[in-house]
């Protein structure tokens, strides 16, 4: 399975760093419109930090995500 999933599959996720305590990823919009979605961790990878972050990312740029 995935590692992450977005609520929105037009959304290109990069993981950055990922341990126990933190997460570090890059999402990426390639659309030509905003995009708001879930980004989410599967419940059955243990050992790192857990994701559930909903954010809104514009056209065309990349956000980064530290939790």
């Amino acid at each position: 399975g995935n590692l992450l999933t977005a609520s929105n599959p037009d959304l290109v996720l990069s993981i950055v760093q990922w341990t126990k305590d933190r997460i570090n990823l890059e999402v990426h919009n390639p659309t030509d419109i905003a995009i708001t979605a879930t980004i989410t961790s599967p419940a059955e990878i243990t050992g790192y930090k857990a994701l559930k972050h909903t954010l809104t990312i514009p056209a065309g740029t990349t956000t980064y995500v530290s939790k």
